[in-house]
């Protein structure tokens, strides 16, 4: 029940997205349901393998981006010893 109950509610987040695209191409439907998924953080983004993600891109939030260049949960850089 619960989870007939989840389906339609992504369902319904994949085919009636509120927001006005910023991107030329839509997301297609595999896409859009990998883009909710990447919402709650960077390593959500990677295990949907959408990270790093440029502006316009699934996956790109700019919640995600910390240095707002365009790039979203790129990886840091490794410190040196």
């Amino acid at each position: 029940m619960l989870a007939g109950v989840l389906c339609i509610g992504l369902f319904g987040a994949v085919v009636l997205w509120p927001e006005k695209p910023i991107y030329e191409r839509p997301f297609t439907p595999t896409e859009k349901v990998r883009h909710v998924l990447a919402k709650p953080n960077c390593s959500a983004a990677r295990m949907v393998r959408l990270a790093p993600a440029k502006r316009g891109e699934p996956g790109y939030y700019l919640e995600h981006d910390r240095d707002r260049d365009g790039w979203a949960c790129e990886p840091m850089p490794r410190r040196r010893r």
